[in-house]
């Protein structure tokens, strides 16, 4: 394989200060989110940190991603306790050639157990990203959950850095 060595520049950061500017953040970021099935959850308990792979979704305006996970898993009940949470996206499988494409989307915000209505409304939003999920998505010993986005934190192009609150 002939794969591409990353450029070792300095950090930049990339002001979105700008209307326009702001419009391209969400823009690059809706499109991984878009683009991409899975996720690495992290959560906190007991001062240990956690990662979990999880498939989300995510509503249109990018205040809310979804992702489901069975009810006696460590990660629902960690979330309970602890409703702060972190989710990286990432496009690392497209680019095995070159490190320098790689997009990382860090969301931070807060997980919320979704019941009635808005469960039923985030299941649909979940199983229109993933059908092969319906069933599992139904279940009653599944919890749906919601994360609360407020901000998203991206790296592009190797070091170029940006956030974006929705």
């Amino acid at each position: 394989m002939n794969k591409k060595k990353p450029k070792y520049n300095q950090r930049r950061e990339i002001d979105i200060s700008t209307a326009e500017d702001k419009g391209y953040a969400k823009s690059y970021i809706k499109n991984l989110l878009v683009s991409q099935p899975f996720g690495v959850l992290s959560t906190v308990a007991s001062e240990q940190p956690f990662n979990s792979l999880v498939a989300f979704s995510n509503d249109d305006n990018m205040k809310y991603i979804f992702f489901a996970t069975p009810k006696k898993t460590r990660k629902f009940k960690t979330i309970l306790s602890n409703k702060s949470v972190s989710l990286l996206i990432d496009n690392r499988p497209d680019q095995l050639e070159n490190i320098n494409e790689i997009s990382i989307v860090t969301a931070n915000g807060c997980a919320e157990v979704l019941e009635g209505e808005e469960r039923v409304t985030a299941t649909e939003n979940i199983v229109d990203k993933h059908p092969n999920l319906d069933e599992f998505l139904n279940a009653e010993t599944t919890g749906i959950i919601k994360i609360v986005v407020e901000k998203y934190y991206c790296i592009k192009n190797f070091q170029e850095v940006f956030e974006w609150t929705p």
